[in-house]
């Protein structure tokens, strides 16, 4: 089965309103790091919902996945499920269910039952065992 951005269905942004980010000034740093080069791109993509293409510089893109790998890294020291779902249905599913927050730090899955986004590539899980094997030794343990 081919994966990829356009075999992940997608859906609008729970936190729009009136196309316009209704939490822009907290917004989630994945979506700080999504930047585009072009706006007609994003509209087509994520307002037309039409085939994923929307071109983002290198750099910004190297340090999105860093950035992820750091996280799952971080999840994985404290004891959590690392899964990579669709930012979109993950955020409804938080929204929708009572003290999401709350529930998921006393290890409840409260994202059980969304379709992951993508396989992490090989690579990337790898990378990941090395970042939390390197700190793991350095954690207090109590």
């Amino acid at each position: 089965m081919a994966s990829g951005p356009d075999t992940v269905r997608r859906i609008s942004c729970p936190l729009l309103s009136t196309n316009s980010c209704s939490i822009y000034e907290i917004r989630p740093l994945n979506c700080r790091a999504f930047v585009a080069v072009d706006v007609r791109e994003c509209i087509s993509t994520f307002v037309m919902m039409g085939k994923f293409a929307v071109r983002m510089p290198a750099p910004i893109t190297n340090m999105r996945t860093f950035w992820h790998m750091l996280m799952m890294a971080a999840l994985r020291l404290a004891g959590k499920n690392v899964a990579v779902y669709e930012m979109n249905a993950a955020v409804s599913r938080a929204l929708e269910t009572p003290d999401a927050e709350a529930r998921w730090l006393a290890g409840e899955d409260v994202f059980e039952g969304l379709a992951e986004a993508l396989p992490m590539a090989p690579e990337i899980e790898a990378e990941i065992g090395r970042m939390v094997a390197f700190v793991a030794p350095t954690m207090e343990r109590t």
